[in-house]
């Protein structure tokens, strides 16, 4: 989601389990790693490789 919207679709992000964050630069990764750990979130990991890259290393098929 983009990262203008993360406010207003915090419900839809859950706090259990692994949220990953990612983008091009990574700067707008980062504000969202923050924005997300300062509401209470534990378990956010930064997506520094392409999708791509990590489901050909994890045999996910991409549709």
């Amino acid at each position: 989601m983009p990262l203008e919207t993360l406010d207003k679709n915090l419900a839809m992000i859950p706090k259990t389990g692994l949220v990953i964050v990612h983008c091009g630069a990574g700067a707008r990764a980062s504000i969202a790693y923050t924005a997300l750990i300062s509401k209470g979130y534990k378990n956010i990991k930064f997506l520094n490789d392409s999708f791509e890259e990590i489901a050909n290393e994890n045999g996910i098929i991409l549709v």
